[in-house]
C-alpha cells in the first residue's frame, strides 16, 4: 500500500519540481538553495486575527475549488508561456526576444472568445470561482485602460476581455477573480535586464546572480543597461495605483485580487477594501497595512503553494496551485491534449480539503479564446468523482 511521502521529502520534491520548472540545476546546488529557503519559511499569511473577517470573503474559508486562467499574447505562438518566455536562461518553453514576443500583440485576436464556454461547464463540475490573467507582467492589458499602448484598447479595438469575462462570471454562478501583475516589463523596457540570475536582472530571491552572466537588452544582445530615471518609476506606480482602482471599481463586485510581483503601487490593503470591502487578497502583493504596527507589509488573506504539494497542513488560510496540462501556465499547442487525468486531479483535490484549503487549477486558453475537448471531457469527469 502506497503512503504519501513525509514533510521531508516532500519539501525535497517541490523543491527540485521548482528548480526543474525554472530549468535551474534541479538536482544540484539550486534545487538546495529553493529547499533551503522552503526550510526557512514561516507561514504568516491566512492567519486568524489578520486575515480579513469580512461576512462576504468567508467564502474561502469553505475550501473553494477554483479555475486559473492565464491568457494573453503568446498563446498566437502556441509554444511559449506568459512573459517568461521573453526572458533568456529560464524555464523550459520556447524563448523569443522581448521584441519579437510584445510583436505577437498585433496578432492577437480573441476571434471566438466566449467566457461563459469556459464557465458554465466548470460551475456544473463543482467550481466555485475563477481568476483570470488581467495584466501579467508583460503588461498587455485586458481591458481598455488608457494608462498604457499595450492592451486592448490599443491592439483589440478597445474591446473589454475583462468585462466579458466579468458579466460571464456572475451568469455563471462563479466569484469572480482577477490577477494582476505589479511588474510591468513594458514600461521599464528601455532599461530592463531581460537575462535571468544575471547581476541586475530578473532572479529569484532564494538563487543568487550568476557572476559573469551578462544583461541582455530587447534583442537578448549584451549591454550594460541604464538606470530608470526615478521620475519613470514614480510615473509607473502611478500607472500600476490607476490601473488597479479601475479594475476594483469598474465592473462591480470582485470576489478576489490575485497579486503576482506585488502590487506595483503604494496602494495599502485599506484603500483596496475601501473599494472592496468583502475583497479576499492573496500573500503576493506587499501591500502597506497601515493598520498594522510599524506600517508592515499585508500578509494576505491566504497562503499560497504553487510548486508540489502542501508538505503539512498549512495554519490559516490557504490554496493549492495545479497546472491541468503542464508544463506551462499559458497555453501551448504541443500540450493541449496532454491535460493530467481526472483522477489525479480530484485525488489532490481532496487532499487538498481534507486540510481545509482552496485548489485553483489552472489552463491556457488558445490565442482565438476557445479551450479543447480535453478540457471539456476533464471537467464532465471532475462532475462524476468524489472532490470531498
Amino acid at each position: 500500500m502506497s503512503t504519501a511521502p513525509d514533510h521531508a521529502e516532500q519539501m525535497r520534491r517541490n523543491a527540485a519540481e521548482q528548480a526543474a520548472a525554472l530549468d535551474q540545476d534541479p538536482g544540484g546546488a539550486d534545487r538546495d538553495a529553493l529547499l533551503a529557503a522552503r526550510m526557512r519559511e514561516k507561514i504568516t499569511s491566512g492567519l486568524a486575527g489578520e486575515r480579513t473577517t469580512h461576512p462576504d470573503a468567508a467564502w474561502f474559508g469553505q475550501c473553494p475549488l477554483g479555475l486559473f486562467i492565464h491568457w494573453g499574447i503568446p498563446s498566437v505562438r502556441g509554444d511559449l508561456d506568459l512573459s517568461w518566455a521573453m526572458i533568456a536562461n529560464l524555464g523550459r518553453d520556447a524563448k523569443v526576444t522581448p521584441r519579437e514576443y510584445w510583436a505577437l500583440a498585433d496578432r492577437f485576436r480573441a476571434e471566438n472568445y466566449d467566457p461563459s464556454s469556459w464557465l458554465r461547464p466548470a460551475r456544473a463540475a463543482g467550481f466555485d470561482y475563477a481568476v483570470l490573467t488581467a495584466k501579467h507582467h508583460d503588461g498587455y492589458a485586458l481591458w481598455p485602460t488608457d494608462t498604457t499602448d499595450l492592451g486592448v484598447r490599443t491592439h483589440l479595438g478597445g474591446r473589454d476581455l475583462v468585462g466579458e469575462y466579468v458579466a460571464a462570471c456572475r451568469a455563471s454562478g462563479l466569484r469572480v477573480g482577477l490577477y494582476f501583475s505589479g511588474p510591468d516589463w513594458w514600461l521599464d523596457r528601455a532599461y530592463r535586464n531581460f537575462n535571468y540570475r544575471s547581476p541586475g536582472g530578473i532572479g529569484n530571491s532564494s538563487l543568487p546572480p550568476i557572476p559573469g552572466r551578462v544583461a541582455y537588452d530587447l534583442d537578448h544582445r549584451p549591454w550594460d543597461p541604464p538606470a530608470a530615471p526615478p521620475a519613470l518609476l514614480e510615473e509607473n506606480r502611478a500607472r500600476c495605483r490607476r490601473q488597479l482602482v479601475e479594475l476594483l471599481t469598474r465592473y462591480g463586485k470582485i470576489d478576489i485580487l490575485w497579486f503576482d510581483g506585488g502590487c506595483g503601487s503604494d496602494i495599502s490593503i485599506e484603500e483596496i477594501r475601501a473599494l472592496q470591502p468583502g475583497i479576499v487578497v492573496n500573500n503576493r502583493g506587499n501591500c502597506r497595512w497601515h493598520a498594522s504596527p510599524e506600517d508592515r507589509v499585508f500578509p494576505g488573506d491566504f497562503y499560497t503553494v504553487e510548486f508540489g504539494e502542501a508538505p503539512a497542513r498549512p495554519p490559516g488560510w490557504w490554496e493549492q496551485l495545479r497546472i491541468w496540462n503542464e508544463p506551462c501556465w499559458g497555453y501551448t499547442r504541443a500540450n493541449e491534449n496532454h491535460y493530467a487525468p481526472a483522477d489525479d486531479i480530484a485525488a489532490q483535490i481532496r487532499r487538498t480539503r481534507a486540510w481545509d484549503g482552496a485548489y485553483l487549477l489552472n489552463v491556457g486558453p488558445r490565442p482565438d479564446g476557445t479551450l479543447p475537448d480535453p478540457y471539456h471531457r476533464g471537467l464532465e469527469q471532475l462532475a462524476r468523482l468524489p472532490l470531498r
